[in-house]
């Protein structure tokens, strides 16, 4: 227990109750983490019936109307700045010296929680007006006829997840191997299902910032998207959607399409919101994080494992997503809608 919190009437009157049977006020103070001063007021409190705290009878503001507005205001349009930064803010702007725990104080009174913010490439004019084209030409689209694909990263031991503590208790700590270890993979989706999951290494090559090269980009593609072809498209009319990496538009990679009979759909750049793949390898990567892999080996086989167990429907509603995104890209002027 922290005593900072509002402790119940009930919890009080047993610690009273410990308090008169003999226990020692310091022990209870230990074990109910909050001190010995506050239980003795609890006492005298109790001897004269106020034991219950009057509502209202908190600590009074002494900051006026005007200044809470200004305040809130302060609070508005500085939403990145910490407690610290804030404070010397406020100074400056409303001359008067709050501290970091007030500070604290009112942003939680005042509904204010710390979030991770989502990270978004930054678009350029040219490419909102590639998006809102895009999204004119694929408005009420045939998408069961698309099959979409990506590479992506997957990481053991990365820091993104929360975790729940009661007040008083001291943060945990997560130990973080200095090796990463990490395996990039390769898949296809579509309203028929899913490709094979392909492991592949990562190209290092002087000045390139590509994950592959093309060789290595078409051989996958033969091992994992011609079968899945074969099997769900044998006949039908299909598309292939990949976004705008180097190796994808390559002169090798484009005469593999070209051999292969395969028709690209033009992708506008830095849209990861408009390829529901994303979404799926966000479910993925959560799946793996439930498990206890700790080498690549067992990693490997989590993503295995977890990658059968994301159904067709699952990937169909993400598909049918795109049908409520693409109008609201449009009507914010080929803004992210993520």
């Amino acid at each position: 227990m922290n005593e900072k919190q509002k402790t119940s009437l009930e919890t009080k009157y047993q610690i009273l109750l410990k308090l008169k049977e003999g226990i020692p006020i310091k022990k209870l103070a230990k074990n109910n983490n909050i001190t010995t001063k506050t239980i003795r007021n609890w006492e005298k409190k109790s001897r004269t019936g106020s034991l219950i705290r009057k509502e209202g009878s908190g600590r009074k503001s002494w900051l006026n109307n005007e200044q809470l507005q200004k305040l809130e205001e302060i609070f508005n349009e500085n939403r990145e700045k910490s407690s610290i930064k804030l404070k010397r803010l406020i100074k400056k702007q409303l001359n008067v010296s709050l501290s970091i725990r007030t500070i604290q104080r009112y942003r939680k009174n005042n509904d204010w929680i710390p979030v991770k913010p989502i990270t978004i490439p930054k678009l350029s004019q040219k490419d909102k007006e590639k998006r809102k084209m895009y999204c004119r030409l694929h408005y009420n689209y045939d998408w069961k006829r698309v099959i979409f694909s990506d590479e992506s990263k997957i990481e053991l031991f990365r820091n993104t997840s929360y975790v729940y503590i009661k007040k008083g208790e001291k943060r945990p700590r997560k130990e973080m191997d200095n090796k990463r270890i990490s395996v990039m993979i390769w898949a296809g989706i579509s309203w028929k299902g899913k490709t094979e999951i392909v492991f592949f290494k990562r190209f290092f090559a002087k000045n390139s910032k590509s994950l592959m090269n093309s060789e290595i980009y078409t051989r996958i593609l033969e091992q994992a998207l011609l079968p899945f072809i074969k099997n769900k498209y044998d006949g039908d009319d299909f598309e292939f959607l990949q976004d705008n990496a180097p190796i994808h538009k390559s002169k090798l990679s484009m005469n593999w399409f070209k051999e292969n009979l395969i028709k690209l759909v033009s992708f506008p750049t830095k849209s990861p919101d408009l390829n529901p793949i994303e979404k799926i390898w966000n479910d993925l990567k959560n799946m793996i994080e439930e498990e206890s892999a700790e080498t690549q080996e067992e990693l490997k086989n989590s993503i295995k494992k977890n990658w059968k167990k994301i159904s067709t429907k699952k990937i169909s509603d993400q598909i049918k997503h795109l049908d409520k995104i693409i109008p609201k890209i449009l009507e914010n002027g080929g803004e992210f809608n993520i």
